[in-house]
């Protein structure tokens, strides 16, 4: 039996220990059906086999111990600043593309699901303002979950590899979508009445009306509370970790956890890019405004 250096974990010496006693059994060729006299081996050969499955997990060599639990006693390079900083830009490409999908998503169906929450067909409406109260009722997490396991598991459906990814453009998009829509509807509903009298006495149809006249203002109105959304959103791009997608969040776990890593100091880099790209987001939203600002 090999002695167990002091620098060396407890664990590691013992599977040395284990893989030496299993290599002995072997090499006597130890059958299923005992011999009376080789019974004391075959019963800890079975313990070993049921409990452990050495014979896939573990490889044996005289000099060096590889397991399925990664013990090893060879030193690891702490990881360098630069790499840190490279894999969470990588991942960082994830959560921009989940931001930007899902603006581009939310906010046309935002006003789709407002022109239905605002329908004279009563079921639609009815239906509408359900999906709404489901939407700002429920956690985020839960709704990526829901669209992500519940096909399969619901509906029976094979899903492709890449599901992972568009589960949570989906779960985002019908989420922000319904918070867009009351937005657009405190901001249209804002519009004085003598709006609609005005572009009816000039001539103008009801959509005219509304793309002309109402919803430049309702864009002027409800900028800053879009931008209050957008900036949430940014932060919520974090959720899609709970299935599984890599993107900057969970890359930053990663690494914290990571041997010889830069441990806590992974999650302050990707605190400086979600605070860096939020800066970029709202001032981008200002100039916006501004922009809108035309009667001052």
């Amino acid at each position: 039996m090999p002695r167990c250096r002091k620098n060396v974990d407890f664990k590691i010496c013992e599977m040395q220990h284990i893989a030496l006693f299993y290599g002995f059994v072997r090499l006597h060729r130890v059958r299923f059906a005992p011999e009376p006299g080789k019974i004391f081996l075959w019963i800890p050969q079975q313990v070993l086999l049921f409990f452990m499955d050495i014979d896939r997990d573990m490889v044996f060599f005289p000099q060096r111990i590889r397991c399925q639990h990664n013990l090893s006693t060879e030193r690891i390079d702490p990881m360098s600043i630069q790499t840190m900083l490279v894999s969470l830009s990588q991942a960082f490409l994830t959560t921009l593309a989940i931001f930007f999908l899902t603006l581009l998503g939310s906010l046309p169906l935002g006003l789709v699901v407002y022109f239905a929450r605002k329908s004279r067909f009563s079921p639609l409406r009815w239906l509408t303002k359900v999906y709404i109260a489901i939407m700002r009722g429920t956690p985020l997490m839960l709704q990526v979950m829901v669209v992500y396991y519940g096909p399969s598991l619901l509906l029976g459906m094979t899903l492709p590899r890449n599901w992972r990814f568009a589960a949570v453009i989906v779960a985002f998009v019908i989420n922000y979508a319904a918070y867009f829509a009351e937005i657009y509807r405190g901001g249209i509903e804002s519009i004085s009445a003598g709006q609609y009298e005005a572009a009816q006495v000039l001539g103008y149809r009801r959509g005219q009306t509304f793309f002309r006249i109402i919803l430049p203002q309702m864009v002027k109105r409800v900028l800053p509370s879009v931008t209050n959304e957008v900036i949430t959103l940014v932060k919520d791009t974090s959720l899609a970790s709970v299935i599984g997608t890599v993107e900057m969040f969970t890359r930053a776990k990663q690494i914290a956890v990571a041997p010889n890593s830069p441990g806590m100091l992974a999650f302050a880099a990707a605190a400086v890019f979600y605070f860096v790209f939020n800066s970029l987001v709202a001032f981008a939203m200002e100039r916006i405004e501004k922009a809108f600002a035309y009667y001052r």
